[in-house]
């Protein structure tokens, strides 16, 4: 009973305040900060590869060529 009625409440939360809030404009805005794992592998890899570039001096890896190991 009392796992029912949290379901309840959860589900009327969120069909209350969640559910309303999705709108395009809104989401839109957000879309650039996600992984676009729908738009296919090439998309989801340039995102990963440019957030890499936009952060990798905050991890203190310092610059990508001293990184890569010449064979």
């Amino acid at each position: 009973m009392a796992g029912t009625g949290t379901a309840m409440l959860m589900l009327g939360v969120y069909e209350g305040f969640d559910a309303r809030a999705v709108v395009p404009g809104l989401t839109a805005y957000w879309a650039g900060y996600y992984l676009p794992a729908t738009h296919g592998l090439r998309a989801s890899s340039t995102f990963v590869i440019s957030r890499f570039n936009a952060v990798h001096a905050f991890f203190g890896l310092g610059p990508v060529w001293l990184g890569v190991r010449c064979s």
